[in-house]
């Protein structure tokens, strides 16, 4: 089980050739014997690197390994079992778009409004820092969370104000560069920076942004014109026609 494993990881980390680092665990509704545990990253490497993906994977094994030793020998009760395993090493980005515009984190914070938007999102911004683990949490109505190695600090990334944004939009221009004719981007790998990516990861978004792109080239086809010249207002309207929130 999970249990307290962040203090176990904390004191014993390095007696099993783990670094300092830190995540997350939770119970699996239902079945309350067993916990997820996601505790730890492979830093270093670079996912768009077939030999730093291969490196990747076998450090995170080995992880795993060390982590069942490190439990095993500190946990207390019944030895833990390992009961599955995720296939292959959860990688948060590689490769992105050079876009014609790139959505920012204010963006993202402050709820900007866009005229061409095609998805809506309200995940906050979620950044795992690339080296010393753990990860930091910025919410559109000011609150930041920031979660380390040495445990968990709560505060605000600005003042509390009258009103805050409840979403945020991102923008069709995010998924194609002018410069690479008939050339769509969806999902992970649109333009953002750090900070937005950090929000727009989400499968929610992805959904989103990868319909927009499938009705912005049948649109495309349909006249005739590149993908950086579809008319963003039949676009939304075409989305919204399917079902899309369109705001």
């Amino acid at each position: 089980g999970g249990g307290n494993f962040g203090e176990l990881y904390r004191r014993y980390a390095q007696d099993f050739g783990l670094v300092r680092d830190s995540g997350w665990d939770c119970h699996i509704p239902g079945l309350p014997d067993i916990s997820m545990v996601a505790q730890t990253h492979v830093f270093g490497i670079n996912a768009a690197s077939a030999s730093d993906l291969t490196r990747g994977e076998i450090e995170g094994r080995r992880q795993i390994r060390s982590l069942m030793d490190m439990l095993r020998k500190h946990g207390g009760g019944e030895p833990p079992v390992l009961v599955q395993l995720a296939s292959a090493l959860g990688v948060r980005e590689s490769r992105t778009l050079s876009g014609a515009y790139c959505l920012t984190e204010g963006d993202v914070l402050n709820g900007v409004r866009f005229a061409d938007s095609v998805a809506n999102g309200s995940y906050r911004v979620d950044v795992h820092p690339p080296e010393g683990g753990g990860f930091v949490f910025k919410y559109l109505d000011g609150r930041m969370v920031s979660i380390h190695h040495d445990g968990c600090q709560i505060g605000r990334w600005r003042e509390p104000t009258c009103e805050n944004p409840t979403f945020y939009q991102v923008p069709y221009r995010c998924l194609f560069h002018p410069s690479v004719r008939n050339l769509l981007f969806a999902g992970r790998c649109i333009c953002a920076d750090a900070g937005a990516f950090g929000a727009i990861r989400v499968m929610v978004n992805c959904n989103q942004t990868g319909e927009a792109a499938g009705v912005a080239a049948a649109i495309a086809a349909r006249y005739g014109v590149d993908v950086a010249d579809v008319d963003t207002d039949a676009l939304r309207k075409e989305l919204a026609d399917g079902g899309s929130i369109i705001v």
